[in-house]
C-alpha cells in the first residue's frame, strides 16, 4: 500500500521553496507514495507545473481577510477526504495550518514540518510570519520531524526555541541532467543579448528582495568594471527589469546601466546558467541553501558567494566565499575568478559540478525524504540527526 502524503504550502508562486517541492514530487516513487498538494492561497503561476507532477493539487484561495477558522475547516475537510499517513508542512504557514487541521479530522497522521530559510533576524520577516515563527517555536514538540534544508537554519531556529530533538537536515537537490555544461548555451545567449562571443558574463539569479542584497552586487559590479570594462553583468529573476525604478536608479548611480542585462523571469534557466562565466550570490541574510548557486554549479560555473546560510558549505573549495554586505570583498572575489586562467576557471567549474553530483543530486534529496517518511511510519524517529543521507 502506498504512503499518502499531504504537502501544505502557502502558495504556488515562483520561489525556491516551491521549486524544491516540485523537484521532490518529480522524484517520489508513485509505487510507494501518493502525494497531494494543498495551497493555502490562490493558484499562482506554478499551478500548471504542480499539476504536471501531482494528480491532486488543491488551492484554497484564501486571502488575509479570510477567517483562520474557515481556512482550517476547509483544510481539515480535505484531510478527512484524503486520509493521509503524513501531513508535511512546507514552510511556516503550511506547518502551522497542517498542525491544527490534522487534529480536526479522523485518524492520526504523522506531522512533519519543513523550514527552508535561515533566520539571521526578523528584519525582513513580515509581522504575520514572525508570529507564526514564534508560535512554531512553542509548538515544535508536536511534529515527528522538523526538516531544515541547511545546518545554519537549523541552528538559528533551535536557538529561538525550536525543538532540538526532532530536527534533521536534508539539503536541496539539483537535477544534474537538466542543468549541465553547454558551450552552445553561451553562444546563443550572447547572440540574444547582442554581445560578441568573447564577452564574459557574470550573473546573479534571484528575485528582487532586500535579503538578496542586489545593491551589494551592483556596487561590486561597478568596481569590477573598472578593471574589466569588457565584462557584462546579468540579473535574472522576478523584478529584474527596467520597470523596477529602484533597481534602475541603483544602476544609474553606479554608472553601469549599459553593462547590465536585465532578463526578468526566464523559462530557460538551464541555458542561462550554462552561459555564465561566473555566478554570484550577494545575499545579506535569510539564505538557507541557494538553489541558484547549486544550479550554476551543475552547469560547471564557478561561484562567488556571501557567507550566508549554507552557501559556503555548498560551494566548498570550488568557489570563493566573502562576507555579506561587503562590496569590496565581493568585487575582489569576482575579479579573482575573471583573472585566473581559462584552464583554472574551467577546472573549478568541473569541480563544482562534481561536488553537486556527489553530494546534492536530486535523487539523493528525494531518497532522503522517502527514507524519513518510511522511518516515521515504521516507529519512533530518533532525534538529533544532523543530516539524513540516502
Amino acid at each position: 500500500m502506498s504512503i499518502r502524503v499531504v504537502f501544505a504550502i502557502a502558495g504556488l508562486e515562483i520561489g525556491g521553496a516551491e521549486t524544491m517541492l516540485l523537484r521532490l514530487l518529480s522524484r517520489l516513487d508513485r509505487n510507494k507514495f501518493e502525494p497531494m498538494v494543498i495551497s493555502l492561497s490562490d493558484d499562482g503561476p506554478l499551478r500548471g507545473r504542480f499539476e504536471g507532477e501531482c494528480e491532486r493539487v488543491v488551492s484554497l484561495g484564501l486571502t488575509p481577510r479570510d477567517l483562520p477558522a474557515r481556512a482550517l475547516w476547509r483544510l481539515a475537510k480535505l484531510l478527512r477526504e484524503f486520509r493521509p499517513n503524513i501531513v508535511q508542512g512546507w514552510m511556516y504557514h503550511g506547518n502551522i495550518a497542517g498542525s491544527v487541521a490534522r487534529v480536526m479530522g479522523p485518524g492520526d497522521p504523522a506531522l512533519v514540518w519543513g523550514i527552508r530559510q535561515s533566520l539571521d533576524d526578523f528584519e525582513y520577516v513580515k509581522p504575520t510570519t514572525a508570529k507564526l515563527i514564534r508560535l512554531g517555536a512553542r509548538w515544535s514538540g508536536r511534529p515527528r520531524a522538523i526538516v531544515y534544508n541547511s545546518h545554519v537554519a537549523r541552528a538559528q531556529h533551535e536557538a529561538l526555541g525550536f525543538s532540538r530533538i526532532s530536527g534533521t537536515v536534508i539539503p536541496n537537490g539539483f537535477d544534474i541532467s537538466d542543468f549541465s555544461p553547454s558551450a552552445e548555451a553561451g553562444e546563443s545567449l550572447r547572440r540574444e543579448l547582442g554581445l560578441s562571443g568573447g564577452v564574459r558574463l557574470v550573473g546573479r539569479v534571484g528575485r528582487y528582495h532586500p535579503m538578496k542584497d542586489h545593491l551589494n552586487f551592483i556596487q561590486a559590479a561597478a568596481k569590477v568594471r573598472l578593471r574589466h570594462p569588457e565584462c557584462r553583468f546579468v540579473l535574472v529573476g522576478p523584478g529584474m527589469t527596467r520597470e523596477n525604478q529602484e533597481l534602475a536608479g541603483w544602476l544609474q548611480k553606479a554608472h553601469i546601466s549599459d553593462a547590465v542585462c536585465l532578463l526578468g523571469c526566464r523559462q530557460d534557466m538551464p541555458r542561462v546558467n550554462a552561459a555564465l562565466d561566473i555566478a554570484v550570490s550577494s545575499s545579506a541574510s535569510h539564505e538557507a541553501f541557494p538553489n541558484a548557486i547549486g544550479e550554476a554549479m551543475c552547469c560547471g560555473v564557478p561561484c562567488v558567494v556571501t557567507n550566508v546560510g549554507d552557501s559556503a558549505l555548498l560551494v566548498g573549495d570550488t568557489g570563493i566565499v566573502t562576507p555579506p554586505r561587503d562590496s569590496d570583498r565581493l568585487a575582489a572575489g569576482i575579479n579573482y575568478m575573471l583573472e585566473v586562467s581559462e584552464h583554472d576557471r574551467r577546472a573549478l567549474g568541473a569541480a563544482a559540478r562534481a561536488r553537486v553530483v556527489a553530494e546534492y543530486s536530486l535523487e539523493r534529496f528525494a531518497a532522503s525524504f522517502s527514507s524519513l517518511y518510511r522511518s516515521i511510519l515504521a516507529g519512533p524517529l530518533e532525534g538529533g540527526h544532523s543530516e539524513r543521507k540516502a
